[in-house]
């Protein structure tokens, strides 16, 4: 007769982790405290609830949609379009129409790529138009400083004494 393994915690595995230090233990959900874990265990919110009564589907209503294949998701998302223009699959499209298309589309690109140079230009002559006006400031600031040092320089130089 094979005597079994006992899982329980033995004399030897109470005497071998009071040995041990924490460091070569392994960190479980039962031993954190143990461990020095400062933490919270559990999440915490501290925020406001969100939740809107009466705003949660029944378990009969959910099956009800799925069954008529309708979305089971309580919020119903609106998309997002950026204009009426959807481009069609080209794979259904005979060679008239793909090569309008190809036009149209050369022109879209054309064009905004002629506006976007024009906004380079734009803001790279205001640059030049800033910096030339800072230079300005700069030059009457100096030449006011300059005149300023040289009234003090005059009036800080000894006048010589006439006869």
């Amino acid at each position: 007769m094979t005597k079994k393994k006992s899982y329980l915690k033995s004399e030897d595995d109470t005497i071998l982790t009071s040995i041990l230090p924490l460091g070569f233990r392994f960190r479980t959900l039962y031993n954190l405290r143990e461990s020095g874990y400062k933490g919270t265990v559990d999440e915490v919110n501290n925020q406001p609830s969100l939740t809107i009564p009466e705003q949660s589907m029944s378990i009969r209503e959910i099956i009800s949609r799925y069954a008529n294949g309708l979305p089971v998701s309580a919020s119903q998302r609106v998309p997002i379009y950026h204009g009426d223009e959807i481009l069609p699959d080209p794979r259904t499209l005979d060679l008239a129409e793909l090569q309008d298309l190809r036009q149209r589309i050369s022109e879209d690109v054309k064009s905004l790529t002629t506006n976007l140079e024009n906004q380079k230009a734009k803001a790279a002559y205001e640059g030049e138009l800033r910096k030339a006006e800072q230079l300005l400031e700069f030059e009457k600031l100096s030449k006011e400083k300059r005149a300023a040092q040289k009234a003090e320089y005059l009036a800080s130089k000894p006048k010589p004494e006439k006869e």
